[in-house]
């Protein structure tokens, strides 16, 4: 098996071969493990084992590590173990796909003037799609986002945004590549879920483009329940594995969270994930994530957004992210919570699941013996 999987998308990570250097991680031995990881052990070991005096590690395998870091305008061809790991033909993997496809969702969950639909239609939507697309006909884009916002329901301020709850998504002078950073520079930005370390991340998350790019800066989705699905197909174990507490730590150092990439709330499956410095998995993952990291790169289509073309995403559903770009691009977002359960009985927050109630009870009963 080749030594590094390069995507299409412009990143490179590392594919479940011997490394010449261990690259886990001691985690700080916080409160529930909360501390974060530490630094690199540094000794020879193989990347699928953890041979550090059998202590709990944590290995990033992000594909924007340092050391792994790719070219966003020319990344090379992709190795055929992922092809025929998935049983797909070359077009499942080229940008031709993923632009067809793209243009697909958006037409597929285009709900056209959103500001004139009723909210419950909306919320209906995203509960059965997690998605839907729209197009804002107004002068005034950032108002109408806020208006659309508000409407869904409560906005959420962000670090980076302005007092309307907004954020303007632009390259920003200095900014260098650091998780949360990337966002704001012209580099291609893995599709991810926002606010990944807050024990309560946002559930909406509502992007709209102001300023198209002369060249790249698509949006990148990735439907985590049609991931879910191929997964199960081809490593039948992964969700239960990726389903542990603590088997990876999201945030920074002085902000951190272990938790996992799939929960269990509410009948339903939430996803928190990250492909920057912001997320790392516990070793004993190391096989399932992998995998995972190959499929999410595998099943991301891109849109082209025109002016006041946009999406609404459920955070906790689907990813999102954009390609690398030339010159000027703005794109709006703002982040919104809404109930649980809306009055018409309609549930939000991430992706029903057949087999999650069984999985619940099993668990449940093994901790109560």
């Amino acid at each position: 098996m080749a030594d590094v999987y390069e995507g299409r998308v412009g990143h490179r990570l590392p594919l479940l071969a011997p490394a010449r250097t261990c690259e886990h991680r001691r985690c700080g031995g916080g409160a529930n493990g909360a501390a974060g990881p530490g630094i690199p052990c540094g000794k020879s070991a193989a990347a699928r084992e953890c041979v550090c005096n059998g202590e709990l590690h944590f290995v990033t395998i992000s594909p924007w590590s340092r050391s792994y870091f790719g070219n966003g305008h020319d990344p090379g061809p992709a190795v055929s173990a992922f092809r025929a790991l998935l049983s797909l033909g070359e077009k499942e993997f080229g940008d031709s796909w993923r632009i067809e496809m793209g243009r697909g969702v958006f037409e597929a969950h285009h709900m056209g003037d959103i500001l004139s639909r009723d909210p419950e239609d909306v919320f209906r939507t995203i509960s059965t799609f997690g998605i839907v697309t729209f197009s804002l006909r107004g002068d005034n884009l950032r108002e109408e986002l806020s208006c659309l916002g508000a409407a869904l329901g409560r906005v959420r301020p962000h670090p980076h945004s302005d007092a309307d709850g907004a954020t303007t998504i632009a390259p920003r002078p200095g900014t260098d590549l650091r998780a949360g950073q990337l966002g704001f520079s012209r580099e291609h930005l893995p599709p991810h879920t926002d606010a990944s370390a807050m024990e309560f991340p946002p559930d909406l998350l509502l992007n709209v483009c102001a300023t198209p790019a002369a060249r790249g800066g698509e949006a990148l989705l990735v439907d985590m329940r049609a991931v879910l699905a191929r997964a199960l197909q081809l490593h039948p174990g992964m969700f239960e594995r990726l389903l542990t507490p603590g088997s990876a730590i999201f945030g920074t150092p002085g902000h951190t969270r272990a938790g996992s990439v799939f929960e269990l709330c509410d009948g339903r499956v939430h996803v928190r994930f990250r492909q920057d410095d912001g997320m790392f998995f516990n070793a004993n993952v190391l096989a399932e994530a992998t995998a995972l990291l190959g499929l999410v790169d595998a099943m991301t289509v891109q849109l082209h957004l025109k002016r006041g073309q946009g999406y609404i995403v459920d955070n906790h559903w689907w990813l999102h992210g954009r390609t690398r770009f030339d010159g000027p691009r703005e794109v709006i977002r703002i982040l919104a919570d809404v109930a649980s359960e809306r009055a018409d009985g309609v549930p939000m927050g991430g992706f029903p699941w057949q087999g999650v109630s069984a999985l619940r009870d099993q668990r449940q009963a093994g901790a109560a013996g």
